[in-house]
Order: C-alpha cells, then sequence, then structure tokens
C-alpha cells in the first residue's frame, strides 16, 4: 500500500511540473522605437530575463534583439530606419525547469491597418456610423473624423464598439463626410481610406404644378457600388410607404399631385450591391399649399439712420407665398447687385423694412429696388428709390459748404430739405430748411465747438399710393462730418527783452491738431530749437546762452486728428 502510494506521488508531482506554463509579454504597440508591452503574470520559478526577437520577414529568420533583465521594465528599444518594417515576438525567461515557454504575438512597426466604412446613415436628425472591426491586436480604439471648414478633424474616439452617433451633426443642413481611423494605445491611427457621406435631401415646392421636387446626393465609396435608391414619403405623419425605386445613379425625383394642405416628409434609402446594407438620408419635410401673388410690389421710401444704415421701407402683399426676395443696389441706376435676401416667411410685415450696410461710407448716391419670386416662379420687380449723399468741404472762410445729391424717385417729389448740425454728441441742431430744387448749404463756423461738427439732411416728400393716399415720408441722408484746417499764424521778428519775448506760431482751430513740432534753424543750417508742445516757443538761447541777433529760419508742421497736414516754413529776425 505504501508503494502504490509513493508512485502515485511521483506521477503527480511530474504532472503537475509539466502543466507549468511562462507566460511571454502582451505587446501592445510601438511608440517611436520603443516596443511598449503589459508585464505576464508568471509564479514559476525566479524571474531572470525578458527575451526580443526581431526580423524583416515574417514568415521566419527571427533572431534575439536583447535581453530585459529588469523584471518591471515595460519598454524595448530598438532604433530602425524609417523605411524599414519590422517583426517582432517575445518570450519570458524564468527559472522553471520543464515549463512550457509561450510566445507573445507577433508585432510590427507598420501603422495600423485601415478601417473601412460600413455605412453613414441619418438616425433621428442625428448621423450613425458603422465600421468593420480591426483584426489588429494592438487596436484598442477608434478616431472619428468630420469634414469641416477647416479641413478633415477629429470628433471622438469610440472604444469597445464599431458604432458611432454623432448628435453634433446637422445633416438637414448639408452632406456631412466622415472616415474612420484605427489607434492602438501608443496613439498611433491608421490611414484614412475613402470617406463615405450622408445623402443631403432637399425637397423644393412647385404649388403651380402640384409638384414636390425632390433632390439629393449620391452615395458615393461603396465597395460595389449602390444597387437601389428608394424613395419613401410619410403624409401627415402616417407610417411611411415606399413609392419608387429610381437607378443607382439618379438624384432626382418629381412628386407628383400633391394635396393642400398635407404635410409631406421625404427620405432616401440607398441599398449596397450584393450586402442588402443601406444608408438612409436626412428627412426632407414639406407642407403643400396654393400661392398668393405679391400684389403691388412698391418701395415707399429709403433713408439713413442713426447706426449710418440704408433702411428700406415697401408695401406688398402680406400674404404672398414667397420662394425668394431680393434687395438690389445699383451707383447708377443701370447695374444692379443683390445684397440681401429678407425673410419670406409669412405673415409677411406691410409695411416691411430691411436694414443695408453702406459699402463704405463715401460710397455715393446709390439705387435700390427689389425683386420678389413666388411660389410658381413668378418675378415681380419695384419701382426705384435712391439714397440722399451729403459731402462737405471745410472752406478757407471758415464756414462749411455742404453739397448732396437730390433724392430721386419716380414716384415721390421733394417739397424740401432741412440742415442739421450735430455737435459733441448734443441733440441735433437745426439750421434751416431750403426748397426742394436746391443741394447746397454754408454753415459759418462761430466756435471753437463747430470745428469738427457732423451734419445731415432730410428731405420731406409727397407720394401718392393707391392704397393709402398721400403719404409724406422723410428721407435722410448720411452724416458727414467736418474738420476745419488749422490755420498757422508766424510773426516775422521777436527781441527777447522786448515785449514779445517768446517766438511761437498763432494756431487757429487748434483743437483739431494731434502732432505738433516747430523748429528754429541758424542761417548755417544748425538746429538751436525744437518743440512740440504748441504753448511752448522760442525765448532766442541755445543751451541757455543767447543766440545773436540776425536772420534765422523756422518750420511749423501740424498733423491733424483727420490726418491731414499743415505746414509752414519762413524766416524770422531775432533783435537784441
Amino acid at each position: 500500500m505504501r508503494i502504490t502510494c509513493f508512485i502515485f506521488f511521483l506521477i503527480f508531482c511530474k504532472t503537475n511540473l509539466a502543466a507549468q506554463i511562462v507566460q511571454a509579454p502582451n505587446f501592445l504597440c510601438i511608440k517611436g522605437d520603443s516596443l511598449i508591452y503589459n508585464l505576464p503574470n508568471n509564479t514559476c520559478g525566479a524571474f531572470l530575463s525578458y527575451e526580443v526577437f526581431g526580423s524583416q520577414n515574417k514568415n521566419g529568420g527571427y533572431v534575439r534583439l536583447g535581453n530585459i533583465t529588469n523584471e518591471k521594465e515595460t519598454a524595448f528599444e530598438h532604433i530602425t530606419n524609417i523605411d524599414e518594417i519590422w517583426y517582432y515576438y517575445m518570450q519570458s525567461n524564468y527559472d522553471c525547469p520543464n515549463a512550457t515557454v509561450l510566445t507573445s504575438d507577433t508585432l510590427d512597426n507598420l501603422p495600423p491597418p485601415v478601417t473601412p466604412l460600413i455605412n453613414v446613415s441619418v438616425e433621428d436628425e442625428f448621423v450613425r456610423l458603422n465600421w468593420q472591426a480591426s483584426n489588429a491586436p494592438q487596436i484598442n480604439g477608434y478616431v472619428i473624423y468630420r469634414l469641416t471648414d477647416q479641413g478633415t478633424v477629429p470628433i471622438d474616439t469610440v472604444f469597445n464598439s464599431t458604432s458611432y452617433l454623432d448628435t453634433f451633426a446637422i445633416p438637414n443642413e448639408f452632406s456631412e463626410v466622415y472616415s474612420v481611423a484605427a489607434i492602438d494605445q501608443c496613439g498611433n491611427t491608421s490611414a484614412l481610406i475613402a470617406s463615405q457621406q450622408t445623402i443631403w435631401l432637399q425637397s423644393t415646392l412647385f404649388p403651380c404644378s402640384q409638384t414636390i421636387s425632390l433632390n439629393w446626393n449620391l452615395y458615393e465609396n461603396w465597395e460595389g457600388g449602390i444597387e437601389a435608391q428608394e424613395i419613401w414619403v410619410r403624409k401627415n405623419d402616417a407610417i411611411a410607404e415606399r413609392i419608387a425605386v429610381v437607378m443607382d445613379d439618379q438624384t432626382t425625383y418629381a412628386f407628383e399631385n400633391i394635396e393642400d394642405g398635407v404635410f409631406y416628409e421625404f427620405f432616401i434609402n440607398a441599398v449596397q450591391r450584393n450586402t442588402g446594407i443601406s444608408a438612409k438620408s436626412n428627412v426632407s419635410r414639406v407642407v403643400a399649399k396654393i400661392v398668393n401673388p405679391v400684389g403691388n410690389l412698391l418701395v415707399k421710401n429709403v433713408t439713413f439712420t442713426d447706426n449710418q444704415e440704408v433702411e428700406l421701407l415697401w408695401e406688398w402683399n402680406p400674404k404672398a407665398d414667397l420662394a425668394e426676395v431680393n434687395i438690389f443696389r445699383s451707383s447708377d441706376n443701370r447695374s444692379f447687385q443683390n445684397i440681401g435676401n429678407p425673410d419670406t416667411t409669412k405673415p409677411l410685415a406691410n409695411p416691411a423694412n430691411y436694414l443695408v450696410t453702406p459699402i463704405h461710407a463715401n460710397e455715393g448716391k446709390t439705387f435700390y429696388n427689389i425683386s420678389t419670386t413666388d411660389q410658381c416662379d413668378s418675378t415681380q420687380l419695384s419701382n426705384y428709390v435712391s439714397t440722399i449723399f451729403l459731402e462737405g468741404a471745410a472752406q478757407p472762410t471758415n464756414e462749411n459748404l455742404l453739397t448732396w445729391t437730390p433724392y430721386d424717385s419716380r414716384i415721390g417729389t421733394v417739397n424740401g430739405y432741412s440742415i442739421y448740425k450735430l455737435v459733441d454728441n448734443s441733440d441735433p441742431l437745426f439750421l434751416g430748411r431750403i426748397d426742394g430744387t436746391k443741394t447746397t448749404f454754408s454753415d459759418p463756423i462761430a466756435t471753437a465747438a463747430d470745428v469738427g461738427a457732423c451734419y445731415y439732411v432730410e428731405a420731406d416728400i409727397s407720394v401718392t399710393f393707391a392704397s393709402s393716399g398721400i403719404e409724406t415720408p422723410i428721407s435722410r441722408s448720411n452724416t458727414t462730418c467736418l474738420t476745419q484746417m488749422a490755420t498757422i499764424v508766424m510773426p516775422n521778428a521777436f527781441a527777447p527783452n522786448g515785449q514779445n519775448r517768446l517766438f511761437k506760431p498763432t494756431v487757429l482751430f487748434r483743437e483739431t491738431i494731434q502732432n505738433y513740432q516747430l523748429a528754429i534753424y541758424s542761417r548755417f543750417g544748425g538746429k538751436v530749437f525744437e518743440s512740440t508742445d504748441v504753448n511752448f516757443g522760442w525765448n532766442g538761447q541755445k543751451n541757455g546762452k543767447d543766440m545773436p541777433a540776425g536772420t534765422y529760419t523756422y518750420l511749423v508742421r501740424i498733423e491733424q486728428k483727420d490726418g491731414k497736414q499743415v505746414e509752414k516754413v519762413g524766416v524770422l529776425v531775432l533783435l537784441r
């Protein structure tokens, strides 16, 4: 009995030793020239080393690249040339006789393999991406890329999934374009292969022909291409039904015999050839309705606002069903350019207005009109009306001369122009009213506060409208500001010991001065005095010593706040 037990004990011990396994380190990724790995969990014997093997042939020819004798080390550096491809595996070396020594998975220094997209589909106003899982063992996530105004940029990273819902996408406004890259734990990403994009469906209502036109972009970069494109419609929130299957290259469809007042929702479902995989477009929604014409389209007035914007005021049918409204501008009343598109959402304001920012402050007289296109594609053009362009010039006679272009409209008559002045942010000062046939006005500069005055002109107009009779709108010009030129008055002689002890200019309208310089030169050209303070003059000395009597040259240079420069050069006599 004892012999039998001993034999059983020996067999058990040998079997237990043979069952020992030495685990290899687990490769994670390659970061630069460093192989990154996780440590194994081995309990068989004492640690001796980790061994790293490498080859440039995946199928053989592996040589030992090095031993790692630090049991806690998790990286091994192998420097290679940038164009070399290497394959690696690792083993653990423990003092564990008769144990089975496992090798790690093979790791290469190539970028992670590409990740093909399966489909990109609109889902509940967002975008759902699906892609093939990578079979590379070192891959631990996927980077989602979207095309933006700044190019193709990463928007998120996904782990433990091959699907992603982009809740920040706006597939109802344009086609969203995506790519997916695999990423390992070192941050290495795969190359981006051909992107895929959502189907962006747009619908256009044509009430006159009782048709809704559908337009969309083709789904691109599917392997094998598109097998079919299904068109689906839902009416008044009922169950959606497939109404047509169109060719794989078709991007338009006419949905006919629409019903007035029905709420239609359309979407496209593209199907990949030979796979049954599909991609859905955004939902395009349309409420069928009849068309109300714009009626009498009449621009009533064009005027500048306090903020120097141009405001257009017009009347039309507030119930009109409009597809487009265009504001046009011209400098010659011949060549007009589209500068704005007011909202066409009903109910329309009547009268309606629109604010336009001028191209620049001195753009001159400008003509405006309005064009409307209703949902039956009928276009109507309004009358034209012009702005009043005011400009002016500071005169040497200490007055400001204002001139302006006349208010111009084929349906209005100017009764007169009123002129206003703005000084130091005060309330407008009424200067006077002149006949509607005159376009000039002169304002004397009486006080220092008037030096930088601003002006505008208002035209009072009489207009006869069929709907409301005679109206008297007011059209205001742009605001123009004028600065009087500084005037320099220089003495021709001074006596430091006499009555005029300092030599300096008398400057009229000095409030306009931004920079000032006075320089005095001897007859030999040497500078004897300089000042940048208009109140600080020359006392006839240089470095505290009296200069000799005689002839000197002066230079006065002034820069005004508006950038204009005034300069005066002359001769003075120093008397002793």
